[in-house]
């Protein structure tokens, strides 16, 4: 999924999922700057039950800056990750 931001502007970026059981889930997300790929620290998103919200803004002026989220769900079972441009 790709969102475009305008500069200064905010958007939110959801991840839902499902999962059976749905307790016990660990949303991270990361996002890549250039080469570098940096976790978001657990107070730049929301998480209730089975969905996390991350909201992000675009402060650089050049209208070519792509950065991509990813969102990466731990459960019992295993880890399902989630990309977003």
């Amino acid at each position: 999924m790709v969102y475009g931001v305008a500069h200064g502007e905010i958007a939110s970026i959801n991840c839902t999922v499902r999962a059976n059981p749905a307790a016990e889930l660990l949303f991270r997300w990361t996002f890549n700057s250039s080469s570098e790929l940096n976790q978001l620290p657990a107070n730049r998103f929301r998480t209730s039950g089975t969905t996390s919200t991350v909201r992000m803004s675009n402060i650089i002026a050049r209208a070519t800056y792509r950065r991509t989220y990813t969102a990466s769900i731990s459960a019992i079972v295993g880890v399902q990750p989630q990309h977003w441009s």
